[in-house]
C-alpha cells in the first residue's frame, strides 16, 4: 500500500531542525487530522509535491511531476494560498515551515470551522503529544528563542549588550520590513474561550520583520509600521508586563520580536506550564534593587518566570530562573529596580541562525 499524501508531508517536515509532531515513535494523529482537515484527499497529492520553504515550485513544475493538467494544479494551489495553507512568492509555491502551519489559521480574529478545529488539535499534538519540546528547540539546551529587554529597563548601556536590546534589533531590521501581526498564541485560547489572561492583557501583536515582515505585508494579513511606532509598541507591551523575545542569534536578521504571556504563548509556557526550562534563553541581565525598595511585591507579580519574592520585606531575585527581560523593572513605581549587564556567558546566543538551527538539528535528530 503506497503511503498516504499526509505522511509525505509530515515527512517532509520532519528532516528539519523542529521535525513534526510526533506521539513516541510515529507522526501524531492528531496532526495528521490536521492536515486531513487543510488538505482535501483530492488536493494531498499536489501539496505532496511541494517542497518546505523556500524552496520553491511553480504550478507547471508540480503538474508535470504528477501528470495533471496545469490549469487544474494551479487553481489548487491558489486556492491553498489564499487561504494560507501554503506559501506564495512570486510565482512558486512551498509548504511552510512548521512554525507558520501551526500559527497560520491563528493570525486572523475569525473563527472559522477550520481554525476552531485547528486550535483543538493543537492542544493534543502540541501540548499532550509533546511536540512543544521540539518547537521551542533543541531537546537538550538550545532555546530557539531568546528574551530581549526594552532600553529603559537597563542601568547602563555598552556595545557588548545591543544585541540584547529590543530597539536594537528594530534598527537592524531591513528598511519597510516592520509588521505587526496578530499574536497567534492568544488568539488560539481567545477562540476557544480559554485565554486566562482576557482581563489582564490584550491579544495584541508580534512583530515580524525581515523575510517574515515583507511576507505578511505580501498576504495583506499584518500593518507595516516604521520604526519609531515599534519601539514604542514594543515598550508598551513590555509595560503592560508581556515579555519580550526574539531569534537566539546575534545576526541582524532577524524574522520577530513576540510580546509573550506566561498562560498562553508557545514559548514561554515551556518554562511557566510544562517543565521545560530551556524554553526561553535568558538575557545577560540581572535586576538590582536599590535601598529605594519598599517590598510592594509588585515586581513578584508581574514576573512571569516566578524569579522574584519578598525576603523580609525586600525584593530578592533567583538567578536561575531569571529571564533578564526588564518585566519588572517597569512596574516599579519607586525606581527601585534596574537591570544590570552581567557576564555574557550566563547564556549562549548563537551568532547566526544557520548555527542556531544546526544545533537544534543535532539534538532532535539523534
Amino acid at each position: 500500500m503506497s503511503e498516504s499524501p499526509y505522511r509525505r508531508i509530515a515527512k517532509k517536515w520532519d528532516e528539519l531542525p523542529m521535525r513534526c509532531p510526533r506521539k513516541g515513535d510515529d507522526y501524531s494523529p492528531a496532526f495528521l487530522r490536521y492536515l486531513e482537515a487543510c488538505f482535501p484527499a483530492a488536493e494531498a497529492e499536489i501539496v505532496a509535491a511541494l517542497e518546505v520553504s523556500p524552496r520553491l515550485k511553480s504550478p507547471e513544475q508540480v503538474a508535470e511531476e504528477l501528470g495533471l493538467p496545469p490549469d487544474r494544479v494551479a487553481a489548487v494551489l491558489r486556492r491553498l494560498a489564499d487561504a494560507y495553507l501554503i506559501n506564495r512568492i512570486g510565482e512558486g509555491y512551498a509548504l511552510p515551515l512548521i512554525a507558520n502551519m501551526i500559527n497560520t489559521l491563528m493570525f486572523d480574529e475569525g473563527k472559522s470551522d477550520l481554525a476552531l478545529l485547528s486550535a483543538r488539535l493543537y492542544q493534543k499534538y502540541f501540548i499532550q503529544d509533546g511536540f512543544f519540546k521540539y518547537y521551542e528547540g533543541g531537546i537538550k539546551e538550545t532555546p530557539v528563542m531568546r528574551a530581549i529587554a526594552v532600553n529603559e529597563t537597563i542601568r547602563a548601556r555598552s556595545e557588548t549588550i545591543n544585541v540584547e536590546i529590543a530597539e536594537t534589533v528594530v534598527d537592524e531590521a531591513p528598511e519597510g520590513s516592520l509588521t505587526l501581526v496578530r499574536c497567534p498564541c492568544r488568539s488560539r485560547t481567545e477562540k476557544l474561550g480559554i485565554r486566562e489572561c482576557k482581563d489582564k492583557f490584550p491579544v495584541a501583536s508580534c512583530l515580524m520583520m525581515g523575510m517574515s515582515g515583507i511576507y505578511f505585508q505580501g498576504e495583506g494579513r499584518g500593518k507595516k509600521i516604521e520604526p519609531a511606532e515599534a519601539k514604542n509598541y514594543l515598550c508598551e507591551m513590555a509595560g503592560l508586563g508581556l515579555v519580550l523575545t526574539t531569534d537566539n542569534f546575534r545576526d541582524p536578521n532577524h524574522l520577530v520580536i513576540c510580546a509573550c504571556c506566561g498562560c498562553c504563548c508557545s514559548q514561554t509556557r515551556g518554562v511557566t506550564r510544562w517543565n521545560h526550562p530551556v524554553a526561553v534563553n535568558r538575557a545577560n541581565f540581572l535586576p538590582r534593587f536599590s535601598e529605594e525598595c519598599v517590598g510592594c511585591g509588585t515586581c513578584e507579580k508581574r514576573c512571569v518566570f516566578k524569579a522574584i519574592t519578598l525576603v523580609e520585606k525586600k525584593a530578592r531575585v533567583d538567578e536561575a530562573l531569571c529571564r533578564g527581560c526588564g518585566v519588572c523593572v517597569l512596574g516599579c513605581k519607586k525606581g527601585a529596580v534596574k537591570l544590570e549587564a552581567v557576564d555574557p556567558a550566563r547564556s549562549h546566543i548563537f551568532e547566526t541562525g544557520r548555527d542556531l538551527f544546526r544545533k537544534i538539528k543535532a539534538e532532535n535528530h539523534p
